[in-house]
């Protein structure tokens, strides 16, 4: 009679397909269950029965002991893709740990096709060496929010469920996604081990790009960053023939969906036309949102010349007691920076340090380093904030070289006073607000707050909120004509 031909478990030679279909023997063979020829054939029938073939040949195993013929009823419902009919047909046989056991065992293999065993030891060698304690958070992040299966436990059984799902971000596999965020979590060696694989991999799938953008996407939905967060981008770009005339452009987007910001508009005016141009489109969007899709930002996306406008004062409404402040968290962002590819790739970087590690964060305030403030920058992948000494204007030309400076080296986030220097309550306040927890990750919200407290109370110390701006530019958040640069 056929032997499933399985090495034992002790030859050195044992490949990691024969590993994974030895662990459901096993399974099976130390549940009891299957230790009677009855059982093991009404086994057989039952998996005939559902994939309408039959699984044995006439006679085929009747000879073999128990262990045997279970070996050789894995092993032809492996190489017949059925072993989830296996799985299926014994479920309710079994107890919930030897269930969860199975299907772990079926998630690898599964997912091994992606790989050699060589790359699938590697990975299974490291998450088993290094556990990983938010590795379900990181699992939700890449696949929007859903919880991994009861039977995912660690890390790399997480990622032997994704390696054996078809499911993909713009081409990615997801478990490729998954990994690059544990690879951050681990130790150097161990994770740059990962890393590497993953840079083979991607360059031999022509993903390496696209896999980039996705890890930056997943990463920001990290820690309770998932939920739905939508904005409003406005784009007021000078018109390069007709002085004192601008082209604005609108989108929205939203941070849980791939791909682009939606295009919604563009008109050109005059600059006594912008507020109005502008209240028009938060008007109408106002109209195109369902409820739960309001936006928590509006983002204006503006050139040097523009970024001290006080677009968060204009009007929501005809009313001039509504500013936009009042209903959402108005940023600023820098359409220079939009525009020239060259920077995104140090921008990307410190946006992606932000997210994954906000505890970490580092803020700069110009003033204590005003000779060596970019090289204090680009000695620190920590550094994503900077608090400028001056207002960016042609009258301030400290503040306007501070802010080329942060714009140069990549910092995503630049907080200044509008009217001025900002004093000590001003840095106070913010030293505070970055200091509580993922303060400088949640700085649109506490902008927001800050220039709500000055609009409703006289006693709000020196109009803080009312002259903060805000600079906050998410490179994941692109509009289609800048975000094919930036991948």
């Amino acid at each position: 009679m056929v032997n499933a031909g399985l090495p034992s478990v002790d030859d050195g030679r044992l490949d990691a397909r024969a590993r994974i279909l030895h662990g459901i023997v096993e399974v099976l063979d130390g549940s009891g269950r299957f230790a009677g020829t009855r059982e093991r054939f009404a086994l057989i029938n039952e998996i005939s029965r559902r994939r309408r073939t039959r699984l044995l040949g006439d006679g085929e195993g009747e000879t073999e002991d128990g262990r045997a013929h279970l070996e050789l009823i894995v092993h032809r419902c492996a190489f017949r893709d059925c072993l989830k009919d296996l799985l299926a047909v014994v479920s309710d046989l079994l107890s919930a740990d030897l269930r969860y056991r199975l299907r772990q065992l079926n998630d690898e293999w599964d997912g091994i096709d992606h790989f050699s065993d060589l790359n699938w030891w590697l990975i299974e060698e490291v998450l088993h060496q290094e556990p990983v304690g938010n590795c379900g958070e990181l699992f939700r992040a890449v696949q929007l929010h859903e919880p991994p299966p009861a039977h995912c436990e660690d890390a790399w059984q997480m990622f032997a469920n994704l390696a054996g799902s078809s499911g993909t971000d713009h081409g990615v596999p997801l478990f490729m996604i998954f990994l690059e965020l544990v690879a951050d979590l681990l130790p150097t060696d161990s994770g740059r081990r990962i890393k590497q694989l993953l840079r083979r991999l991607a360059s031999e799938w022509g993903v390496s790009g696209e896999l980039e953008r996705c890890v930056y996407r997943s990463a920001q939905r990290v820690g309770g960053r998932g939920d739905r967060d939508s904005a409003l981008l406005i784009l007021i770009d000078p018109h390069p023939i007709r002085p004192e005339t601008y082209t604005v452009k609108h989108w929205y987007g939203w941070s849980d969906e791939p791909g682009a910001p939606d295009k919604r508009g563009e008109q050109v005016v005059g600059r006594a036309g912008l507020e109005s141009a502008v209240r028009g489109i938060v008007q109408t969007a106002e109209v195109d949102w369902r409820a739960d899709d309001r936006p928590g930002r509006i983002e204006f996306i503006l050139p040097f010349s523009l970024l001290n406008m006080p677009v968060e004062r204009w009007r929501k409404e005809s009313d001039p007691d509504i500013p936009l402040f009042l209903r959402y968290a108005v940023v600023v962002r820098s359409l220079d920076r939009f525009r020239d590819p060259g920077l995104h790739a140090e921008w990307r970087a410190r946006w992606n340090s932000l997210w994954r590690s906000p505890r970490q964060a580092h803020c700069r305030f110009s003033e204590d380093h005003p000779y060596r403030l970019e090289e204090s920058i680009m000695f620190d992948s920590q550094v994503v904030a900077m608090v400028l000494s001056e207002p960016p204007t042609l009258q301030s030309q400290n503040g306007l070289n501070q802010l080329h400076i942060a714009i140069r080296t990549g910092v995503p986030i630049v907080i200044w006073h509008r009217e001025g220097s900002p004093g000590i309550i001003f840095r106070r306040m913010i030293e505070e607000e970055i200091a509580w927890g993922d303060g400088v990750s949640k700085m649109p919200e506490f902008a927001r707050r800050l220039r709500a407290s000055t609009a409703v109370s006289d006693d709000e110390p020196t109009g803080i909120g009312k002259d903060l701006v805000l600079l906050w530019d998410d490179p994941l958040c692109l509009p289609e004509e800048f975000g094919d640069r930036a991948s």
